[in-house]
C-alpha cells in the first residue's frame, strides 16, 4: 500500500496514475483482407502485422479520427474492401487475448 501512495514526476500518486491509465478509452482497430496496396497506407499509420490474427492492428484514443482516415481512401471503399473490426478497450480486456 505504501508504493501506491508514492508521490510521480508530475505529483500524482501511483494510484491515481493506474486508475487514470485504467480508465481510459481506447479502440482496438483490426484489419484484414485488405489489397496489397493498402499495405504501405496502414504501415505508415502505424498499424503493424499480428501474424496470430492475420491482420494489422493498432490501438487509438480517437475511433472517429480513425474511420474518417478510413472512408478517405479509395482503397476501403467499393466491393473489395478490407474487414475492419473496432472494439473498446478497456481494463478488464486490455491484455486479454
Amino acid at each position: 500500500m505504501t508504493l501506491l501512495r508514492n508521490r510521480l514526476a508530475d505529483d500524482t500518486t501511483v494510484l491515481a496514475s493506474l486508475i487514470r491509465n485504467a480508465s481510459r478509452k481506447e479502440w482496438s482497430v483490426r484489419i484484414s483482407r485488405e489489397r496489397p496496396n493498402v499495405r504501405h497506407h496502414l504501415h505508415a499509420r502505424g498499424y503493424s502485422w499480428d501474424p496470430a490474427r492475420f491482420a494489422w492492428c493498432r490501438t487509438v484514443n480517437d475511433r472517429e479520427t480513425e474511420e474518417r482516415w478510413m472512408n478517405c481512401l479509395p482503397e476501403f471503399a467499393g466491393p473489395f474492401r478490407p474487414k475492419v473490426e473496432v472494439q473498446h478497450v478497456d481494463w478488464s480486456n486490455r491484455y486479454a487475448r
